[in-house]
């Protein structure tokens, strides 16, 4: 504490000097109480924060733990997740992104920003974004140089608007990064502190393993749903004496389990000099082909290596040595995604069915699977008919 006069008149005395000392050492106590109270007030509101948070995060816990009680299928949780990370943080946009390791795909099940909700049949091969995060397995948090960032890690967006602020928090199971979890601000740098980022942090980890267990209830429900139509199509088989009857059976249910835009189950001669498809189905017409075998096609690569095919894209095909060929009736272009799977008869390869779509990564390993139990139980269908 300082005073001092201006004035003539007056000047200061013992007493002065002793009321300025005790009023110092009152205003000394007074500041320590108050710097002590303004203390405990920010601790209290940082534990009343990281409560708040814990009830945020338990909140979203609970919920998705819910949604698998109600046998939610994984689209819903994945609304379910992101609709509650929307509710909790300030952020514009929020986006989930699944990861197929097997055929390195990207996925994107939930994308909403600004209030818009995008619903995206996207896929597209691992770009360097999902390689960083699956060998780091860390957040990856971009605050500042958005632009510069999103070409480094190859950031192109297939909706929505490019952003200034992000955060990339890897859905990490067993170790592995199943995909990622996504805060973004559109019209801001800086957006998120790093206590939304370790509230983030929190609810993925505890969410990861409510999807991965999610992810494998849904995969044992599809199995059951596999040994179904396998059951229904070896049950109709058992009924079957006429060849042509076999063929239409199990070509329209192919058709329709996967809901193809061309199936077809076709078969070489003896001396490789024909292509010959009993059964065609382009759309709504129907027709039998014949090629000259060695009009390379779709056919060649499962009947040369006897081991089915499964490829996502036109230039998947070219990699395999697949060469489309339009066929009479297809009324569209060609056909992107493509399943092939092998008839085998005393070990070697007579024949193949197939599924297409014309849309990108339509099939997964899944439905390799089931096209290709169901090829050998028309197999043996096939051998009992021709005996």
């Amino acid at each position: 504490l300082y005073i001092d006069m201006a004035a003539i008149y007056g000047t200061f005395d013992e007493t002065d000097r002793d009321m300025m000392g005790m009023l110092a050492n009152q205003a000394a106590v007074a500041l320590d109480n108050a710097q002590w109270a303004a203390g405990l007030e920010q601790k209290v509101e940082e534990r009343t924060a990281e409560l708040n948070a814990r009830v945020d995060e338990l909140s979203i816990i609970n919920k998705i733990q819910q949604g698998l009680a109600d046998q939610l299928g994984m689209q819903a949780i994945y609304d379910l997740v992101g609709d509650q990370v929307r509710d909790i943080f300030d952020t514009q946009a929020v986006m989930i992104v699944t990861y197929n390791h097997d055929l390195e795909i990207a996925e994107i099940p939930y994308l909403i920003e600004k209030g818009q909700r995008f619903h995206l049949n996207f896929k597209r091969t691992f770009n360097p974004l999902a390689r960083h995060l699956i060998k780091t397995k860390e957040t990856l948090v971009v605050n500042e140089n958005a632009a510069a960032v999103g070409d480094k890690y190859g950031m192109g967006i297939p909706a929505g608007e490019t952003a200034l602020s992000m955060v990339f928090v890897p859905l990490l199971a067993q170790n592995r990064v199943n995909g990622f979890i996504s805060l973004q601000n559109i019209d801001r740098e800086n957006a998120f502190s790093q206590s939304d980022v370790s509230l983030l942090e929190t609810i993925t980890a505890s969410m990861s393993v409510v999807l991965e267990n999610a992810r494998l209830f849904e995969a044992e429900q599809q199995r059951i749903a596999e040994l179904q139509i396998i059951n229904s199509v070896q049950e109709g088989l058992a009924s079957k004496l006429d060849l042509q009857a076999i063929y239409d059976l199990v070509g329209d249910k192919l058709r329709e389990i996967f809901k193809a835009d061309s199936t077809w189950i076709a078969f070489h001669d003896e001396e490789k000099t024909e292509i010959i498809a009993p059964y065609y189905r382009d759309k709504d017409s129907k027709q039998v082909l014949i090629r000259p075998y060695t009009q390379r096609g779709i056919y060649h690569p499962a009947i040369e290596t006897g081991k089915p095919v499964l490829v996502g894209t036109q230039e998947e095909g070219r990699k395999i040595g697949i060469f489309p060929i339009a066929s009479p009736s297809a009324k569209r272009d060609l056909n992107e995604s493509v399943m092939v799977a092998p008839i085998i008869k005393d070990g070697s390869p007579i024949g193949a069915t197939s599924v297409q779509s014309y849309q990108q990564y339509a099939y997964n390993e899944s439905d390799v699977r089931l096209l290709t139990t169901l090829t050998n139980s028309m197999s043996v269908a096939l051998e009992s008919a021709r005996l």
